[in-house]
């Protein structure tokens, strides 16, 4: 069950009212000592299915999420109010994919703690409703219809500051509510529960009261009757801490009580019942050193609350448990607020995710969170597999801290938003639609290596999950483009170092069979640099290569066009160009026949800054590879275009980047030619830093979908170096929906192609995330550019 106490703590702290933090003084000691954290995470991050991030550009937080009969989840929390010195309770109702199907704020001063659907419809919230005047608060209960519509609420507190953290629905009608409370001096603190009827009138009250400091942080209704709660108790400093765990009758009678302090200062934090009638329980502990010994623990009890095994929780910082669950394999997963110290940067907060199996063996442990604090507070089974889970972030969403959401399968993890890779520098640079359904990845890879480049190949099937994967080369190469052929084969194109040379690079082509084994490879060159940017494969099975050459041709580098047979032996070869740099990097094939590359032309004189201008450069080719006609669009500055598609109906689709027009340094830069190149529209986009889109794609139009283009690449420091960029695009270029990915160093999106079943995959490189300085990046979204 959820452990919702110190967000209702932490909601105090944001109404600044002074009698609440003198209290909250005392209740850190006992639920929430501070104590350093280690500075580093223990895993990588792992990307989740789908998250949603709610709320505006102040303090808003989920507390508790469950999931609704009938589909779809309810989530509670708090958000401001209208008053802009105070918070209201905030309940969403979101269906399967975190959309909102409504969302309602309650009261003036309150705050929602936990949440849970009632079998007779609707939803019972429980939390805290802050006093006017006296700076005090009582426990607060809130009913809801099926719509958001409040029914009823109500107050409870024998004394002056009551704080109702968990709920849980009685077989047979009525609720149980656990909290606790502070003695008028704030020495003591009491836990209590009370049984209420279905309209929240009390039956009965349990305190438990002694002299010292008491809370309950975890509660569960029993099937079999009563409840079962979760603790911790502490003498004056706080020192002597103990964590207890109490079963209770339906009429709150003790049955048995259990205290534990094996370790040092223990607190009982999250608890659930098991399938055989026991229970599981999670705690934490404040050792005197912090980055010696276990930072919290994973009981498994039996009925009667005593100890069949122990699992410690991973040491050298603070893993303090705030939810846990019995999964379908009877199992567990635990989630857990995991704390580090960022030096200058202070304390942060990312979460953790743990599995056990049945005898409290680790399945996997994950790790979510940005550069910023993030939490999650509440976890809950998803329909079809996997977890909901619910919290705060404050480094993602719209504002200084949101509402956050997340989807994961039933592993901790999504197989279509992943980083491959190990501890060096390693990419994709492109990307490709199998014959399967699966994907294709290429780039270059570091790790494999010993720290030299090769040529990197990840290939996936229609699932996500990964094929095989393979690194090639002994020296320096790249993958830059990879196709898929008939009979699930792959072919890729880049550059390879020259035999002999440390500084030259010959074009590479290489072609592998559907297990990735090297049928065959070529280099093809000459004495200076020779590289391939993209590649076409031909109806009839032939390969078109296009890139650029220092060794042919009449300027310091020209494009260079290539067609080859299926066993990779060149039939014929093209370059074009003048005196300068001029680059192909993208090819497509042409209605009607022939091809049209797209790339950049040196133009006019060397700028201030000693470089020449560029101009975006589009020749169409017959068949043979004789030019058809020549365009060139641009300005006075440097403007390429990297990425070309065919229209359906006739003309092509560009895109790149430009320094000439737009509002920034440098602007995506979207071009609309018809079937002669003559342009029929352009669209500039991006903010003031250096934006670039590097692929696109065309959109088919159903009845479903307008059809238009998907474009990619990498948008100037937003939220760090740089981050991945998607936008979508209707006929016109006009921004249907836009989406940034990533963290506060270098992401960007090389490749973007349609995905299996709708929306798009896209592939490139992220150094805010994954196992080493860069890693490798996939992930997918759907047609509205959400993260599936």
């Amino acid at each position: 069950m959820k452990r919702n106490g110190d967000l209702v703590r932490q909601t105090t702290l944001a109404l600044c009212m002074p009698l609440v933090l003198a209290v909250l003084a005392l209740g850190l000691a006992l639920a929430i000592p501070a104590r350093q954290a280690f500075p580093a995470k223990l895993v990588p991050d792992s990307p989740p299915t789908w998250e949603r991030t709610y709320g505006g550009v102040k303090f808003d937080r989920a507390t508790s999420v469950q999931p609704v009969p009938g589909g779809g989840f309810v989530i509670s929390g708090f958000r401001p109010s209208t008053n802009p010195k105070h918070l209201s309770a905030w309940v969403l109702r979101v269906d399967e994919r975190g959309d909102v199907i409504w969302e309602g704020s309650y009261g003036e001063s309150t705050s929602a703690a936990s949440i849970v659907p009632l079998d007779s419809g609707g939803f019972v919230a429980v939390g805290a409703s802050f006093l006017d005047g006296g700076g005090g608060f009582k426990a607060w209960m809130l009913r809801l219809d099926d719509g958001g519509k409040k029914l009823w609420e109500r107050t409870f507190g024998d004394r002056k500051n009551d704080l109702a953290e968990s709920v849980a629905p009685v077989p047979g009608g009525g609720f149980y509510v656990a909290g606790y409370s502070f003695s008028d001096s704030h020495l003591v603190r009491d836990t209590w529960v009370m049984r209420l009827d279905g309209k929240g009138r009390k039956l009965w009250r349990r305190t438990f009261a002694g002299k010292s400091m008491e809370a309950t942080h975890g509660m569960a209704a029993l099937p079999a009757g009563g409840l079962v709660m979760a603790g911790g108790m502490a003498k004056g400093d706080g020192k002597n801490r103990k964590a207890w765990v109490m079963r209770l009758d339906d009429k709150g009678n003790l049955l048995w009580r259990r205290t534990f302090d094996e370790h040092e200062r223990d607190s009982a934090d999250v608890i659930a019942p098991a399938p055989d009638g026991g229970f599981v329980v999670a705690g934490s502990m404040i050792p005197e050193d912090p980055f010696d010994g276990p930072g919290g623990w994973i009981y498994r009890l039996d009925g009667r609350g005593l100890k069949i095994w122990e699992y410690l929780l991973p040491g050298e910082g603070d893993i303090r448990p705030t939810a846990i669950m019995t999964t379908s394999d009877h199992g567990f997963v635990m989630v857990g607020e995991f704390t580090r110290e960022e030096g200058s940067r202070g304390v942060n907060h990312d979460a953790y995710l743990l599995k056990l199996n049945a005898k409290g063996v680790k399945i996997w442990e994950r790790m979510l969170g940005g550069d910023r604090a993030d939490s999650l507070k509440s976890i809950a089974p998803a329909s079809g597999g996997g977890f909901v889970l619910a919290g705060y972030t404050e480094s993602k969403g719209a504002g200084e801290t949101d509402a956050w959401l997340l989807r994961l399968d039933s592993r901790g993890r999504d197989t279509w938003n992943r980083t491959f890779g190990g501890a060096g520098f390693d990419g994709f640079l492109s990307l490709a639609k199998a014959s399967d359904g699966g994907i294709a990845m290429g780039g270059v890879n570091h790790s494999k290596g010993g720290g030299l480049a090769k040529a990197w190949v990840v290939r996936l099937d229609r699932k996500g999950e990964k094929k095989w994967e393979r690194a090639f080369g002994g020296g320096r190469e790249m993958a830059l483009a990879i196709a898929a052929t008939d009979g699930d084969g792959l072919v890729l194109a880049g550059l390879t170092q020259s035999q002999g040379s440390r500084l030259d690079d010959d074009l590479l082509v290489a072609r592998l069979d559907g297990k990735g084994n090297l049928l065959w490879k070529r280099a093809l060159g000459g004495s200076q640099n020779d590289t391939a940017t993209a590649i076409l494969i031909l109806p009839d099975g032939e390969i078109l290569l296009a890139g650029f050459t220092r060794s042919k041709g009449r300027g310091r580098a020209d494009a260079w066009i290539l067609r080859l047979d299926g066993q990779g032996k060149v039939l014929w070869e093209r370059t074009f160009g003048g005196p300068g740099f001029d680059i192909a990097w993208a090819i497509a094939p042409a209605a009607g026949g022939g091809f049209v590359f797209a790339g950049e032309t040196t133009v006019g004189k060397p700028t201030g800054g000693g470089r020449q201008a560029r101009d975006a450069w589009v020749m169409r080719l017959d068949a043979q590879g004789d030019p058809v006609w020549e365009k060139k669009f641009g300005g006075n500055k440097y403007d390429i275009l990297s990425a070309i598609a065919s229209v359906p109906g006739g003309g092509f689709i560009l895109a790149g980047n430009t320094e000439s027009k737009g509002a920034g340094r440098n602007d995506g830069w979207v071009v609309r030619l018809d079937a002669q190149g003559e342009m029929l529209w352009e669209r500039t986009y991006g903010k003031k830093d250096r934006d670039a889109f590097w692929s696109i794609t065309v959109v088919p139009g159903d009845r479903f979908s307008a059809g238009g283009f998907a474009v990619a690449g990498q948008l100037g420091s937003t939220r760090g170096d740089s981050d991945a960029w998607v936008l979508r695009l209707d006929k016109k270029g006009g921004v249907l929906w836009e989406k940034t990915f990533g963290g506060k160093k270098g992401d960007s999106v090389r490749a973007i192609v349609p995905g299996p079943r709708g929306g798009f995959i896209v592939a490139g490189s992220t150094e805010s995330r994954g196992a080493g300085r860069r890693d490798g990046w996939m992930f997918r979204l759907d047609e509205n550019g959400r993260l599936r």
